[in-house]
């Protein structure tokens, strides 16, 4: 009888173990589910952040290019001003008239 209380208490020291072990990697499971979860929630906060970047990086694009053309624009009026007054001033000296 004593070997079998042996063996019997080695079993449920065996057991015992391994129910620690189990416990110990159902916690360590939840914990790694759980970090699984708040990775995938940081990274949808950062591709939404990233998206919006990148449409007002658009944004700003298209409106550096109106801006550009209309000091284009701008530069041309004023050139094409300067230019008649130039030769306004210039015609009636040369033709005599007022």
């Amino acid at each position: 009888m004593c070997s079998l209380e042996k063996d019997s208490g080695r079993e449920r020291d065996n057991q015992s173990g391994f129910v620690y072990a189990l416990w110990l990697l159902v916690v360590l499971s939840a914990l790694l589910f759980g970090a699984t979860l708040v990775n995938i929630g940081i990274g949808m906060k950062i591709y939404e952040v990233s998206s919006r970047q990148s449409t007002a990086i658009e944004r700003l694009s298209r409106s550096v290019r109106e801006v550009e053309k209309a000091v284009l624009y701008l530069s041309k009026v004023i050139e094409d001003a300067d230019q008649p007054a130039e030769e306004d001033s210039d015609g009636p000296v040369q033709g005599g008239r007022i």
